[in-house]
């Protein structure tokens, strides 16, 4: 079974991830998984911990009525944090 690496994009002040989309994606394309989240900032650091979280849910989560594409797949020794705060 394959292991997937994960990037995962933490916001500064007033950037969340959705500003990140175009960045995401091009990481996917190379086989990353990406995440991120909406929270005005990240400085306490519970939005890195809340995606660490949910990325240990997809890993584990099995439906027989779905198919999850990231059970088993999830490479927790291989996961990298990135973002920007902008200058104001």
């Amino acid at each position: 079974m394959e292991k997937v690496p994960v990037v995962i994009f933490l916001n500064g002040t007033g950037t969340p991830a959705s500003k990140y989309q175009a960045l995401q994606k091009h990481m996917a394309s190379w086989g990353f998984i990406t995440i991120g989240n909406e929270e005005d900032n990240s400085f306490y650091g519970e939005a890195a911990e809340l995606s660490i979280r949910y990325l240990e849910l997809a890993n584990s989560y099995d439906d027989e009525k779905t198919s999850n594409p990231l059970k088993g797949h999830i490479d927790f020794d291989n996961i990298g944090i990135t973002g920007h705060s902008p200058k104001e």
